[in-house]
């Protein structure tokens, strides 16, 4: 019982983490490649304790700022691994952004959408979609966040490491004919290649 009360309350206690000033990637409701579904988030913990989010519906940010006494203006956009089934979003986004924070960087947890079949098209490009504008968000963000836009870097733990290693070599978006968002949007006009990773 006391195992359970435990459980329940870390879970509450993460899932208002992962929701705490959460950005949509795509706040205009035009998400790439996604297809009609009732499909719901769902938040779990495993039985190793690990919080973890799957079934990503709505792709976003989730922003961790440094302090003004010590942030170096430098960000880092963090991709939680999970295999692609799942997101370990507490101990491979949450705890690492604080700890960021700590030395000065700003940390933003990225939740990005994993592969299905039934909830998208062409899922082998979803996850890079979404971290390809989840830079582009930071850096259209700059000015008002205290960042500098030539220090965004990204990282990644198992399938988010995965997930990380080829943004730098990127300097087009993948999406497809048809699922472009138009093109004035202000945000396209971001580069999307991170300095470091």
């Amino acid at each position: 019982m006391r195992y359970l009360f435990t459980s329940v309350f870390a879970l509450a206690f993460c899932f208002a983490s992962a929701q705490k000033d959460f950005i949509p990637l795509w706040p205009d409701g035009q998400i790439p490649y996604s297809l009609p579904h009732k499909g719901k988030e769902i938040f779990e913990i495993n039985q190793d304790s690990i919080p973890l989010i799957r079934n990503v519906v709505t792709p976003g940010l989730i922003p961790f700022l440094a302090p003004a006494a010590n942030n170096t203006g430098m960000s880092v956009i963090i991709c939680p691994g999970g295999a692609y089934i799942v997101e370990a979003y507490d101990h491979e986004g949450i705890q690492v952004a604080r700890q960021l924070n700590e030395w000065g960087i700003n940390a933003f947890v990225l939740r990005y959408r994993l592969p299905n079949d039934s909830t998208m098209t062409e899922k082998k490009w979803v996850p890079l979609t979404d971290a390809l504008q989840a830079i582009r968000l930071v850096r259209s963000k700059g000015g008002a966040w205290g960042i500098n836009t030539h220090k965004v870097g990204i990282m990644g733990f198992s399938a988010g490491g995965h997930l990380a290693r080829p943004l730098p070599r990127i300097s087009t978006t993948v999406y497809k004919t048809g699922s472009r968002p138009k093109r004035s949007a202000p945000i396209l006009r971001c580069c999307v290649i991170p300095l470091f990773r």
